[in-house]
């Protein structure tokens, strides 16, 4: 999803404001306790310490500093996947000759590696180029950072500071390749690469039939017609798409940054709905956390989708809410009856489990990618707490096979490539109706 085309943005100018740069403050601090201490104590010998100094700031250069300088900015995308390259350039002029540049990166988003400093840049005219490739290491909306330019004439006598924005990124969540997919139970009447039951167009032989008026001769059956004397046509299996939409769970994030479980939820997602999307089925996206009605997606088709998609999944850590989701206002655009709906939770917070049973309710078939590995926690370093985490293990095992019981497939997902292998084996259940509340395991 990297766009190899350069964001270049226009330069800016920027003013400059000269101060007096460290050479030139301790120069004349040197001086003048070298002269204090010549009068204090009558030495004469110390006056000709003082003109050391002194004379370095007498003879500096007289030539008028520059008053401002033009800084652009340019990246060659603005929408790139954790850990691939982001190239970052800084072109600076300034309307004199300059001394000396200090050009220095602050990053605002996370990387893989620290950023390396380029350094005090030497340059003999008013003009310097300066590179960085940084590698993101977290999904998200992150600004690329600050630019410090610390400008310095007259000798490096006087220096001045500017700050530049350096933009903002989307980094898209990494995504695994799913070779195999679960098969939905419940397929739309629209035509797809899944094989129905059903009969219709398609490739699948399902069988022959004696011929009616107004079947196309091309689906005529040769041989069986010679056979039996009389005309057969040919049946086929109808090819249909599904609907599938990916859920993930924004109330709580368990663990540390890049391996946390909302981490793995959102590439966990991402990684489904790009698999259903390439093989031609129509994929959305639901994120729960960010009010009563949860954002959305509504259903569709290609990479402009899933665009779509991996923009909303990213917004998951833009803040939670304390109101308990509320499914029944969204359309059948967004979760129509018989989706197939995969929920990637902690199963850390009872509005979660809420939400599962009400998919179940509106005839959704559910599968739950549990993203928390127990192991993650911190080990016990008292009795008690070893006591605790096995009690909490012991629920938490008991709400899973709850869950189970009541028509909800639970994936372990805590490892994204074992979960390609489980999807890719698993059968997905029907969705049963009922609407018995499941109560939430102790934290």
């Amino acid at each position: 999803m990297t766009d190899p085309t350069e964001d270049r943005e226009p330069s800016a100018t920027h003013p400059l404001s000269w101060w007096p740069a460290p050479l030139a403050t301790a120069a004349a601090t040197a001086g003048m306790l070298a002269l204090l201490a010549a009068i204090v104590l009558h030495r004469a010998e110390l006056v000709i310490v003082a003109c050391g100094p002194l004379a370095l700031l007498a003879t500096a250069p007289r030539h008028r500093a520059a008053s401002t300088i033009s800084v652009q900015v340019a990246t060659q995308t603005v929408r790139l996947v954790e850990f691939d390259e982001l190239v970052l350039t800084v072109r600076v002029s300034a309307d004199r000759p300059l001394d000396h540049l200090a050009v220095r990166l602050v990053a605002g988003l996370p990387l893989t590696t620290a950023v390396e400093s380029s350094g005090d840049v030497a340059i003999d005219s008013n003009h310097l180029h300066c590179q960085w490739r940084l590698r993101p290491a977290r999904w998200g909306r992150w600004p690329i950072g600050t630019v410090e330019i610390a400008a310095y004439a007259c000798g490096r006598l006087v220096h001045a500071t500017v700050r530049v924005d350096a933009g903002a990124v989307a980094v898209y969540p990494h995504m695994v390749a799913l070779p195999g997919l679960p098969r939905p139970t419940r397929l739309r009447a629209l035509v797809g690469e899944h094989v129905a039951a059903a009969v219709g167009p398609g490739v699948e032989f399902a069988g022959a039939r004696p011929y009616h008026n107004g079947d196309e001769a091309r689906r005529v059956h040769a041989r069986l017609s010679a056979r039996r004397g009389q005309l057969f046509v040919t049946e086929r299996h109808a090819e249909r798409l599904a609907d599938v939409v990916v859920v993930v769970d924004g109330f709580s994030d368990i663990g540390a940054p890049v391996r946390s479980t909302l981490d793995i939820a959102v590439r966990a997602c991402a990684s489904v709905a790009a698999a259903y999307l390439r093989v031609g089925d129509r994929a959305g996206a639901m994120l729960l956390g960010s009010g009563g009605v949860p954002r959305s997606v509504p259903l569709g088709l290609g990479r402009l989708q899933l665009a779509r998609v991996v923009e909303l999944l990213i917004r998951a850590r833009d803040g939670i809410s304390a109101v308990e989701p509320n499914l029944a206002p969204l359309p059948p655009q967004v979760l129509p009856p018989g989706a197939l709906v995969l929920v990637a939770s902690p199963l850390a917070d009872q509005r979660v489990i809420d939400v599962l049973a009400g998919l179940r309710d509106r005839g959704a078939t559910t599968i739950l990618l549990d993203v928390l590995d127990p192991g993650i926690l911190p080990a016990p370093s008292r009795r008690m707490d070893a006591v605790a985490r096995r009690l909490w293990l012991l629920d938490r095992e008991a709400l899973l096979s709850r869950l189970a019981d009541l028509g909800v497939a639970v994936l372990p997902a805590a490892d994204l490539s074992t979960l390609a292998e489980t999807l890719a084996t698993m059968r997905v259940p029907r969705p049963r109706s009922g609407t018995a509340r499941v109560p939430v395991g102790r934290g």
